[in-house]
């Protein structure tokens, strides 16, 4: 393949990769998508500052990725404890080798993977914010019950998972004194609650943004997903008042492109909750139409530019 093509690191059944991929051949764009999982399965050929072949598709000094998820699933069953040792290693070997090499390349990444690391740090994120002058809610992690207790009094607050690990990933809910003493079993992120009437989510693309707002009730739960899991509710929306706080917090954090959770009051006030550098964004009414176009845009233009994210 040429050079100025654009690898998608995904899963193969991640419909987001599958849209922007469609686009990108459709103006003749050189592609390439794989995990590291289907990557394993191909045949792998790295030269470090050359190439990384991996199958047909052999990517090359610039090319721009797009980092989306690139998880490997090891077997769910091995015979034996050292065949399982084994097959552990195999994966952390293919992992590291694989970006490693596409590191070497000096490729454009959107977002380094690294830097989408740090990004995802929901504490972070929330300090970044509000050096850029926006507003966030309270926030303070603790395992002791007294200080938890300290931090409710000031008023109504919530609990919420930050991590993006195996295992359960709960809804953000409310807490109050009874639950204290769980505390105690594990540290916790608590927030104080924002009175708010609508959520947001905005879509950050290069110097783009895009809003969807979805009305919230007096009875819905703190969690939107919760009560509307598909996000049907969202509706596109200008979105103008949030834009140069969105781009400033994307900047602040390294990336080029995020998906941010926001929440508003009932003064029109817009509220920071949390950025995922690699969110979903199809459940959006009208966002095939206008996301799709605008990453594969990016992605094309840091290709054919030459331009970091």
């Amino acid at each position: 393949m040429d050079k100025g093509g654009v690898l998608l690191v995904s899963t193969p059944e991640d419909p987001h990769a599958t849209c922007v991929l469609s686009i990108l051949k459709s103006k003749g764009i050189p592609t390439a998508h794989f995990d590291l999982s289907t990557a394993q399965q191909q045949m792998l050929d790295i030269i470090p500052g050359s190439h990384v072949q991996v199958g047909e598709a052999r990517i090359v000094p610039g090319w721009t990725v797009w980092w989306r998820r690139a998880s490997v699933a090891p077997p769910d069953v091995w015979a034996t404890a050292l065949q399982r040792e084994e097959s552990e290693l195999a994966h952390s070997e293919l992992r590291d080798i694989l970006l490693g090499g596409l590191l070497s390349l000096g490729l454009r990444w959107v977002d380094e993977p690294y830097a989408v690391l740090r990004a995802e740090q929901t504490l972070l994120q929330l300090a970044v914010a509000k050096r850029c002058g926006v507003r966030v809610p309270a926030t303070r992690a603790t395992n002791d019950p007294a200080t938890g207790g300290t931090f409710l009094s000031e008023g109504p607050t919530v609990a919420k998972a930050v991590s993006s690990g195996p295992g359960l990933a709960p809804y953000v809910a409310n807490i109050d004194s009874t639950m204290l003493s769980l505390l105690a079993s594990g540290v916790t992120v608590l927030q104080h609650q924002t009175a708010s009437i609508a959520d947001v989510r905005v879509v950050v693309i290069g110097n783009e943004t895009f809003s969807w707002r979805r009305p919230r009730g007096a009875c819905d739960p703190v969690d939107w997903r919760e009560s509307d899991p598909t996000g049907r509710l969202f509706v596109s929306v200008d979105g103008s008042e949030i834009h140069a706080a969105a781009l400033a917090i994307n900047s602040g954090l390294g990336l080029s492109v995020s998906m941010q959770d926001w929440v508003v009051d009932r003064d029109g006030d817009p509220t920071f909750l949390e950025a995922n550098p690699c969110g979903a964004w199809l459940f959006l009414t009208g966002a095939r139409e206008k996301v799709g176009p605008a990453l594969a845009k990016h992605l094309i233009g840091l290709a054919r530019s030459g331009a970091g994210p």
